[in-house]
């Protein structure tokens, strides 16, 4: 076990909430302030560790798949060794939770982060999600797939179709411009020039 933390205080970035470790940063952000200064000295070092790690993958010799059946870690069902990933590492050569649990699992993180980038947890976003029946909160024609936010406060607005917030975001959020183009629409278009 490491050393644990002296208490250094936040991380010296505004946009980081992760306490500091060295010279008033987290880890990542001194590893990422690191790995930029090393390669500003040396240009080419990424592109020979890329060269690198891709000739150690292709010389490396997966394990072999030795189980025909296997238990999911997730949902603890014994299902074919074809419902699981390979994994180089391990002694069977399979992935410890099957294709479906895996997925579901990426679903899930993605969606928490998300609703954490918008503001609101992972139960408002279901309850909303059945509040309105899983349609569009605007034009209600469409599946809700997106969580829109307001551009200038950050403030989530509702959950929304991607074409709908393809045209907030299009017209910067501006509640006149769409007036307008509703005006637009209704008039049958511009008149044309005599």
């Amino acid at each position: 076990m490491g050393k644990p933390y002296r208490n250094l205080g936040p991380c010296s970035y505004d946009w980081c909430d992760r306490p500091a470790a060295s010279m008033g940063k987290c880890r990542t952000c001194y590893g990422r302030d690191w790995a930029a200064q090393k390669v500003a000295s040396d240009p080419d070092a990424a592109e020979r560790k890329r060269a690198a790690n891709r000739k150690w993958a292709a010389n490396r010799e997966p394990n072999s798949i030795t189980v025909t059946e296997k238990r999911c870690g997730s949902c603890q069902e014994t299902k074919s060794a074809s419902e699981f990933h390979r994994q180089l590492r391990g002694t069977d050569g399979l992935q410890a939770v099957c294709k479906r649990c895996s997925t579901a699992g990426q679903e899930a993180y993605a969606l928490t982060r998300r609703c954490r980038k918008v503001g609101i947890t992972v139960e408002q976003y279901h309850k909303l999600m059945e509040q309105q029946g899983g349609m569009c909160g605007t034009c209600k024609r469409r599946p809700a797939t997106d969580l829109d936010h307001c551009h200038r406060t950050d403030k989530f607005r509702g959950l929304v179709c991607a074409a709908c917030n393809r045209i907030l975001g299009t017209v910067d959020d501006d509640a006149a411009l769409l007036r307008l183009l509703a005006d637009y629409i209704d008039s049958a278009g511009l008149p044309l020039p005599a």
